[in-house]
């Protein structure tokens, strides 16, 4: 026992190591560059022009935002909404945001809504407690509990979109646009570079009975607003997957839960790869970006994505 407990130390040491010296150390640079340009960048969204809200699907477009990252909230909401203007935007403070912090984000999107942590907790247990005790359970115990549950309580849409704090949309979403125009809602994500699930697929579909789609992720999703019949279903997968002894409050659980959805939609497939996630230099020919919050990534919202924006506007683009 002791030889596999000295073993298994030495390996996280080991993998340790390699992520700094591999995954962090030469992006350094970029790291400190992404600092520069984010402070360079600030005021920039006074050159935003406001979206007016105008005809067509009037879908909800839903975001967990903090003070921390206000700024890539309405760089994000903007590069998105501009396509589908009669959109409305329901944004859930993470406890840091409040009205105050709103005035130049609602010049940008007039038609913004702001939900407090208090408001989010007040309704997911109005619809939660005593009914659901393991989506309850799981609301109190998870960091993104609003974007599983929260998202569903608040709005009048069908159908949401999932938009993360730190996507930039680069060209027409008409892959998600279609999807709107669906008669029944449908899901569609944009795929990840891998499974980040809290539990193989094998184990996921052993527990659940069902194929689960690989790589979701829910920084970008077109999904169905969950119904009663829903949450019941999803408070019965909670038990499978606990009966099956996986550890349904892990840290990665929400996407999990996305994936497990798919049989509760008419259709569900990914976007295509203009959709997905990926390392390197942004693309402005793929449709959107996620800067998921890595250093070889996260930094480039600022470096690369927002000039993006940026040049789009000057030459005279949405």
């Amino acid at each position: 026992m002791g030889n596999f407990s000295t073993r298994m130390t030495i390996r996280k040491q080991l993998g340790y190591l390699k992520f700094k010296l591999v995954d962090q150390l030469p992006y350094q640079f970029l790291r400190m560059k992404g600092e520069r340009f984010r402070e360079d960048l600030k005021g920039k969204t006074s050159e935003l022009p406001a979206i007016a809200p105008a005809g067509g699907p009037a879908v909800d477009v839903q975001m967990l935002c903090g003070k921390k990252h206000l700024d890539m909230g309405i760089w994000a909401s903007w590069s998105l909404m501009r396509f589908i203007p009669s959109a409305r935007l329901v944004v859930f403070s993470d406890g840091t945001l409040s009205e105050a912090d709103l005035g130049e984000w609602r010049r940008v999107i007039p038609n913004l809504t702001l939900i407090s942590s208090e408001a989010n907790l007040q309704r997911s247990d109005e619809v939660l407690k005593g009914r659901y005790p393991l989506l309850h359970e799981w609301r109190e115990k998870n960091l993104y509990h609003a974007k599983f549950l929260g998202f569903h309580f608040h709005g009048g849409s069908d159908r949401i979109i999932l938009l993360d704090s730190d996507v930039l949309c680069f060209q027409r979403p008409d892959e998600l646009i279609a999807g709107l125009a669906a008669p029944v809602p449908v899901l569609r994500w944009h795929n990840d570079v891998a499974s980040c699930y809290l539990g193989t697929i094998p184990e996921l579909e052993a527990a659940s009975g069902h194929p689960v789609p690989a790589c979701v992720n829910s920084g970008f999703m077109l999904a169905k607003r969950w119904t009663e019949e829903d949450l019941k279903y999803l408070n019965e997968m909670f038990e499978k997957l606990n009966a099956a002894s996986l550890p349904i409050f892990h840290f990665w659980s929400e996407q999990t839960y996305y994936a497990l959805t798919s049989p509760r939609h008419a259709d569900a497939k990914p976007f295509s790869n203009k959709y997905s996630i990926y390392y390197g230099r942004t693309n402005p020919e793929r449709v959107i970006r996620h800067y998921v919050g890595v250093v070889k990534v996260r930094p480039r919202f600022y470096v690369e994505g927002i000039p993006i924006l940026l040049d789009q506007l000057r030459a005279g683009g949405l």
